[in-house]
């Protein structure tokens, strides 16, 4: 997941693309994984492709992951992901890290810099890992 994570920050986002469809024969459950191959095909077809073949996922039971997901499907909104989040910090971290990176991949880069500038808030370290270090990255990139 690391290298399509990395594949996309380079601009490669066929390989990136690909990248997730393979990682997803090692981990068919995760979200993350099928969000990642949303961003990726967006990127390098279309917003519109990218919801045809976004990747199946199975029971991800990461608080509020199952929204996200169906907020990448185009069937609820930021607002719906957020709520479900609740005030866990876990949970708000993901929940904003891909509301940001979605809003970016549908057009709306303002508001993306804004939900992803809360994620890589240091208050978020602990419990983004590595995701949160993406954050950052992304920031940093002024993407």
């Amino acid at each position: 997941m690391q290298r399509g994570i990395a594949l996309y920050y380079a601009g490669r986002f066929a390989d990136c693309r690909d990248m997730f469809v393979s990682h997803r024969t090692v981990n068919p459950d995760d979200v993350e994984n099928a969000a990642w191959h949303f961003l990726c095909a967006a990127r390098a077809e279309s917003v519109e492709a990218a919801r045809k073949q976004i990747l199946p996922v199975g029971p991800d039971a990461r608080i509020p992951m199952r929204e996200v997901y169906q907020m990448f499907l185009g069937r609820l909104t930021m607002t719906q992901v957020l709520a479900a989040a609740g005030s866990d910090p876990s949970a708000q971290f993901f929940a904003r890290l891909y509301i940001g990176l979605y809003l970016e991949a549908t057009g709306d880069a303002k508001r993306a810099r804004e939900q992803i500038a809360i994620a890589a808030a240091p208050g978020y370290a602990a419990v983004g890992g590595y995701m949160h270090d993406v954050a950052k990255v992304h920031i940093m990139l002024g993407k």
